[in-house]
């Protein structure tokens, strides 16, 4: 009976595998470079993934012994329009903590710090009405995925956070969510059916280890991309409903809820020894227009600091912060946030007194 020969015992042929090895490199790094410069010249950057891991990377920071800590909540307005540094260079004390999300209702955080004795420092709260007035669990996926993972945090996935954070903020077709098979397929423009919503928001910001975000330049320079975005802002305001006096009286119940769920993170947060500052973060052009119809002063903002007893800032008061105009009607360019940040901290600072 003939032997058998394993595939383990046969020679191994005689390549230039030196230079095969060489070659697949030379062709992998040609193909990766033109993958790179093709998105760059497509208007994207470099930038940190804004996901779960870099949000729990910032909440662990959080030290419930520091007075002198200030952590924000809030929406993308929080996010791109309220610059850290300088924050930390007109307040003093460490780097603030960034824990504001996209689209996110930034009650529930407020909710989960108040719950948490975590904070006896400051808490600022950007408010956006038609967000912070949501029921509850609607706008809550990112922070309820970033507190799931600040909460079961790996030191395996710690370690490839930060071993993947290396490329992340260097290479800009690494970015997944706007860059990856599945969303690049998503975004084909193609006819869709009717009823059919098929908007969505397009990179608009980079991110850095920090959470530090900025508005993407292309927005000021790139009349078709602002009136794009711009576009998709009003495509999330709902059409008028079928019987306005039912969709007022649930509404109306709804900002009741709202207020007493604001005072009773407020209170709580305070009992501790902290602090909770609100402020209505800016919008322009039409968008403004909708939120100031939609969302009365008196009912909505001048109601939610009446119940809460906190103190809040409203752009709209004070000529120094009323002056920005946001270029797609929702935030700030990157360099009005820092101005906009440096011009907001006198106001702040009156808040943070001596206890």
């Amino acid at each position: 009976m003939p032997s058998s020969t394993s595939s383990f015992d046969r020679p191994v042929p005689a390549r230039r595998w030196g230079a095969i090895l060489a070659a697949a490199a030379v062709t992998t790094a040609l193909m990766a470079g033109g993958w790179e410069m093709w998105w760059r010249s497509r208007g994207y950057q470099p930038s940190l993934e804004d996901d779960p891991d870099l949000w729990a990377a910032a909440r662990s920071r959080v030290d419930s012994a520091r007075r002198d800590q200030i952590i924000l909540v809030g929406d993308s307005r929080t996010l791109f329009d309220m610059d850290l540094v300088e924050l930390q260079r007109g307040l003093g004390g460490p780097l603030p903590i960034q824990l504001a999300t996209v689209g996110t209702n930034p009650l529930f955080m407020l909710e989960q710090l108040a719950g948490e004795d975590a904070v006896r420092g400051t808490v600022i709260v950007g408010v956006t009405p038609g967000l912070y007035f949501l029921p509850a669990g609607m706008a809550e996926e990112l922070p309820r995925k970033g507190l799931k993972r600040y909460q079961a945090w790996s030191l395996a996935q710690k370690a490839s956070f930060r071993l993947f954070m290396l490329l992340d903020r260097r290479l800009a077709f690494l970015n997944s969510e706007m860059l990856s098979l599945r969303k690049l397929i998503e975004h084909v423009d193609l006819p869709q059916r009717d009823g059919v919503d098929a908007s969505w928001v397009p990179f608009i910001h980079t991110i850095d280890r920090d959470r530090r975000a900025k508005l993407r330049s292309a927005i000021e320079t790139d009349a078709a991309f602002r009136d794009q975005v711009r576009a998709i802002w009003m495509a999330f305001i709902p059409p008028p409903p079928p019987d306005p006096r039912l969709a007022e009286a649930e509404r109306e119940g709804e900002r009741q809820r709202t207020l007493w769920r604001s005072f009773a993170a407020v209170e709580r947060i305070r009992a501790r020894g902290g602090r909770v500052i609100y402020v209505l973060m800016p919008s322009s052009g039409a968008l403004r227009d909708v939120e100031e119809k939609g969302f009365p002063r008196r009912r909505w903002w001048n109601a939610l600091l009446a119940a809460t007893g906190a103190p809040g800032i409203d752009y709209r008061e004070h000529r120094e912060l009323a002056r920005f105009d946001c270029p797609e009607w929702s935030h700030l360019s990157a360099a009005d946030s820092v101005e906009f940040t440096r011009r907001l901290v006198p106001l702040l600072k009156p808040h943070l007194g001596p206890r």
